[in-house]
């Protein structure tokens, strides 16, 4: 039961980085960033989306509590 937690909280927060990332990336580049500047902010800021995503998804599954 653990594992499936685990996956789904997991796969939540990898959907949420698969398509913020190059929404913001692109976003960067039509303002005129340049490209490895662009990427990194955009790395930046989905790294920390991707770990609050992750920790609101273990406090819904209740990840951590003790059956």
């Amino acid at each position: 039961m653990a594992i499936i937690k685990v996956v789904s909280t997991l796969s939540v927060a990898e959907i949420e980085y698969n398509t913020v990332k190059p929404s913001i990336h692109f976003w960067l580049l039509t303002i005129h960033y340049e490209p490895f500047v662009a990427s990194t902010i955009a790395s930046f800021i989905t790294i920390i989306g991707y770990i609050a995503i992750a920790d609101c998804m273990a406090y819904v599954t209740r990840l951590f509590k003790k059956v």
